[in-house]
């Protein structure tokens, strides 16, 4: 069971330095926590709009940002199988639910390095990412209360888009979601100035002294940060024989000539509303 905390009047003066450098407070130190997020992400082509609820597992210099949705439906999935019931049956109850995202970002603030994890139509991918001198904001003089508490904005450009953040320093801990943090608290709220990803806090609670791992599946296979995105843009257009030929070159392919040419006319309307959240 978890409880939820409420961190009212943050730490002032020379300790909120001393926040930021260690991420968290020494009475906060080996104490877990989990912050929800609501994320909307809008279609710049056509405007249909896709949500899913992530949560960011928070645990001294080290986070775990994963979707809710999906860490739901797995878990279903996998218990119906360990009690016996058939992978067909365990298929079925995963689909009644929303299926989430499959991305995975990793963070250790100590060395300053996500890992973000993902899938990518026929195999799951993952990439080590450092960023030497942390991330680079600009301070803002905007105000105001997300999900209850007071905020303060600021301003960063990352992988190609102009973001917008606010966070509160009555949570003293320098993470947020997906790869944003550094600020001087949580991250309450960000999103892109053209309005196409939006990510708010609503809520935050303790989670006692769980562990904040990242578990790769057992086949993931490590590539860059542009293979990710050349992987993502082919996987999420249907275009999985493209990912294939470069990453399993000989095995039989998932689909015949006569397949792929039926799900051209899918594969590009698919590439006219294809985007992502790194742009570059």
């Amino acid at each position: 069971m978890t409880d939820t905390i409420m961190i009212k009047g943050g730490v002032k003066g020379i300790f909120s330095s001393l926040l930021l450098f260690f991420s968290l407070s020494t009475s906060m130190w080996g104490q877990a926590y989990r912050a929800y997020y609501d994320f909307i992400e809008t279609n710049a082509y056509d405007g249909t709009v896709g949500r899913d609820l992530f949560v960011l597992d928070i645990k001294d210099n080290q986070s775990l940002f994963q979707s809710y949705n999906r860490q739901k439906r797995d878990s279903i999935m996998e218990s119906v199988v360990k009690a016996g019931g058939s992978p067909y049956n365990a298929v079925r109850m995963g689909r009644s639910l929303p299926p989430g995202s499959y991305m995975k970002v990793f963070y250790d603030a100590q060395e300053n390095r996500y890992t973000l994890s993902d899938f990518g139509g026929i195999f799951f991918f993952y990439y080590h990412e450092s960023v030497k001198g942390g991330r680079r904001w600009t301070f803002g003089a905007e105000t105001k209360e997300v999900s209850g508490y007071p905020s303060h904005s600021a301003r960063i450009r990352l992988y190609g888009r102009d973001w917008t953040a606010y966070y509160t320093e009555d949570i003293p801990i320098a993470m947020g979601p997906w790869k944003l943090a550094g600020l001087p608290g949580l991250i309450t709220e960000a999103y892109t100035v053209d309005s196409l990803y939006q990510f708010r806090l609503t809520g935050f609670e303790v989670m006692g002294s769980a562990d904040v791992k990242l578990h790769l599946n057992k086949q993931s296979r490590e590539i860059s940060r542009k293979e990710m995105i050349w992987i993502k843009k082919h996987a999420d257009t249907m275009d999985t024989d493209a990912v294939e030929s470069r990453y399993a070159p000989n095995i039989i392919k998932s689909l015949d000539k006569e397949k792929l040419e039926s799900l051209k006319p899918r594969q590009m309307q698919l590439r006219k509303r294809f985007q992502y959240i790194e742009k570059e």
